[in-house]
C-alpha cells in the first residue's frame, strides 16, 4: 500500500497549567540551540574550527548534568535542535566560501518558541463533556484543546508546537494511504499540456500568458489607516524612567504592544492564506510553469518598492509555486535566467529595447510596431523561453478550461480578470498612456 505523508496545522487553546509547561519546555529548547550556538562560535575565535553539529551535541550532552531544568525533556526533541543546528551550519559552510557574510543568530524569548514530538508521544483523546478533541503529551496534568476541526483519523508521526505572540498551534504531520488522500483532494491533477509563464507585477500579484490576471490584495496597505492609530495611542501611552535611566513600560503600554504584534500577525496569516490559494490554482489547471528569477534583496533597496514588498512577498509567493509543483508528479517548474530581458525583449521580433523604464507600462516595439501591455509581454517572452527548452506546450485556453479557472479562483476568493489577445492593450489602467495612437492588436502565442 502506498503512503503519503502530510500535515496539518490547528489551534490550541491551553489552560494555565498546560501553558506553563509549554513555557519551560520552550525556553529549554531555545536554551540546548543557544548554549551550542555560543560554543560554536566560541571555537571559531579560539582556534578557527568550525565545529560539526555532532560535536556540538557531544559538548552539550557531557554537560547536560549541570542543567536540572532539562531532565524532563525528550531525546527527540534535542535530536531535531540539532537537526536545525546541522542546517544552519552547512548554510554557514556554504556562504563563508563563497566569500559571503553570514552569521547564525541566537533564539530569542519573544520570536522563537517551538517544540518538536514524535507521534509515540502524543495521543489526541476525547472528553464526554466536550464536543472537541484535545492533544495529550507525556508530562501534560491535562490535555489541550484543539479548537479546529481534524482532517484525519490516521497515525501520528510528529508534532511540532508553537508561540506565536499569545496564540498556540500545533502541526500535526499525519501518514495517510493513498486513497484517504485522493478522497480529501477531489481535485484531479489533469495533464493537459497547458504551459504558462508567469510575470510578477507592484499593480498585479501576477499576469500569465494564458491571459489570467489576478490582482494584489495589498492587505497592509488597506490597513494603513488603523496601524497609524495604533501607533499614535501606543506613543500616548506613558513610560516612566529611573534614576538610572531605565525606561519603565506600564501595564497599559505593554497591552498595546500586544494588541499591535496580534494587528501584524492577522495581516501576515490572510497573506499565508491567500498565496497558499493562488498557488494550489495555479497548479491544478496548468501543467508546466516558467518564473523569472527575481533579485528581490537589490529590489528591496528601493525605498519605493520595499514598502510594497511587504504586501506582495515575490519570494514566498514563487517559492510556495514551486515547492507545489515539484510535489506533484508530472508538474513541471523552471525558473529563466536572472538576467533574460522578459521585459525588455518584444515576445513577436525578438527585439530587445535597451531604454525600458519602470513607467513604461505599454511596451512599444521600434523594430515590427507591437504595442502591449507590459507584463502580458513579459509572461509570454517566459513561456516561450519555457516552450524552447521542453519543446511543447501551449498558452491558449478553451472556453470550458477558461471556466474551470474562473470557478476555481471563485472558490478562492481571488480577485481576477482574463485578458483577451485582441484587446490586451485595451485596458483601463493604460488608457491614458497610449494616448491617441491606433493600437495593433496582437495573436495569442
Amino acid at each position: 500500500m502506498q503512503y503519503i505523508y502530510i500535515a496539518q496545522k490547528v489551534s490550541l487553546k491551553p489552560n494555565k497549567d498546560p501553558k506553563n509547561l509549554l513555557s519551560q519546555l520552550f525556553g529549554a529548547t531555545r536554551f540546548i540551540y543557544n548554549f551550542s550556538l555560543e560554543k560554536f562560535y566560541k571555537s571559531i575565535e579560539e582556534t578557527g574550527e568550525i565545529l560539526s553539529s555532532g560535536k556540538l551535541k557531544n559538548h552539550f550532552l557531557l554537560n547536560r548534568s549541570k542543567f536540572d531544568f532539562l531532565k524532563d525533556l525528550f531525546h527527540e526533541t534535542t535530536d531535531k535542535v540539532f537537526d536545525n543546528l546541522s542546517k544552519g551550519i552547512r548554510i554557514y559552510k556554504e556562504e563563508i566560501q563563497k566569500n559571503h557574510s553570514y552569521k547564525l543568530k541566537f533564539k530569542k524569548k519573544y520570536l522563537d518558541n517551538s517544540l518538536f514530538l514524535y507521534g509515540s508521544h502524543v495521543k489526541i483523546v476525547e472528553k464526554v463533556t466536550s464536543k472537541r478533541k484535545f492533544l495529550y503529551f507525556d508530562g501534560l496534568s491535562e490535555p489541550i484543546k484543539i479548537m479546529d476541526k481534524l482532517r484525519f483519523d490516521a497515525p501520528i508521526i510528529s508534532v511540532t508546537i508553537k508561540k506565536d505572540h499569545k496564540k498556540y498551534y500545533a502541526s500535526i504531520l499525519y501518514r495517510i494511504s493513498k486513497t484517504k488522500y485522493e478522497q480529501s483532494h477531489k481535485f484531479s491533477f489533469l495533464r493537459n499540456n497547458k504551459f504558462i509563464g508567469i510575470d510578477l507585477g507592484i499593480n498585479k500579484t501576477l499576469t500569465t500568458s494564458a491571459g489570467l490576471v489576478i490582482d494584489t490584495p495589498l492587505f497592509l496597505e488597506k490597513a494603513k489607516k488603523k496601524q497609524k492609530r495604533m501607533s499614535r495611542a501606543l506613543s500616548r501611552k506613558v513610560c516612566t524612567k529611573t534614576e538610572n535611566g531605565e525606561t519603565i513600560e506600564s501595564n497599559n503600554y505593554q497591552k498595546h504592544v500586544l494588541k499591535i504584534a496580534e494587528f501584524h500577525n492577522k495581516i501576515t496569516n490572510k497573506r499565508k492564506d491567500y498565496i497558499k490559494k493562488l498557488s494550489s490554482v495555479l497548479v491544478r489547471n496548468f501543467e508546466g510553469i516558467c518564473m523569472e528569477d527575481l533579485d528581490v534583496k537589490s529590489l528591496q533597496q528601493n525605498k519605493h518598492f520595499s514598502k510594497k514588498d511587504i504586501d506582495l512577498n515575490f519570494y514566498e509567493t514563487s517559492e510556495t509555486i514551486k515547492k507545489k509543483m515539484d510535489s506533484i508528479e508530472g508538474r513541471i517548474f523552471m525558473r529563466a535566467d536572472r538576467y533574460y530581458p522578459s521585459t525588455k525583449r518584444c515576445y513577436k521580433c525578438g527585439n530587445i529595447k535597451d531604454n525600458m523604464l519602470l513607467s513604461d507600462r505599454v511596451y512599444r516595439c521600434e523594430n515590427c510596431g507591437t504595442i502591449i501591455e507590459r507584463d502580458f509581454n513579459a509572461a509570454c517572452n517566459l513561456f516561450k523561453y519555457m516552450k524552447s527548452i521542453i519543446g511543447r506546450g501551449s498558452s491558449k485556453l478553451k472556453s470550458a478550461e477558461k471556466e474551470k479557472i474562473s470557478k476555481d479562483c471563485i472558490n478562492n476568493n481571488l480577485r481576477f480578470y482574463f485578458v483577451e489577445p485582441e484587446n490586451v492593450v485595451n485596458l483601463s489602467n493604460y488608457n491614458n498612456q497610449v494616448s491617441n495612437n491606433k493600437l495593433i492588436t496582437t495573436p495569442h502565442i
